[in-house]
């Protein structure tokens, strides 16, 4: 990813159909930065942020679910007569 900023301070607008506001902007489209570096615009490298940890797994052995009744058969309702 590149940011670009633009010659003219505070341009706010669409040039090579990458969108500006207050005279910065980011692309990764090639054609794009081979335009703004002929055309005298500033190109700078962004360092991407480290991607998300992904979240810890369970610790092995806790398959119980806490939340609700043990997993038991249900049997026959007491309430029948049969």
């Amino acid at each position: 990813m590149y940011e670009i900023t633009t010659p003219v301070e505070g341009f706010t607008g669409t040039v090579a159909g990458v969108d500006f506001a207050g005279g910065r902007a980011l692309t990764a489209a090639p054609a794009a930065l081979a335009y703004f570096a002929r055309r005298g615009y500033t190109v700078t490298p962004v360092e991407a942020p480290p991607p998300e940890p992904d979240p810890s797994p369970d610790p092995p052995g806790d398959d119980q679910n806490s939340d609700g009744p043990p997993d038991t058969p249900a049997g026959r309702s007491r309430s029948r007569k049969g």
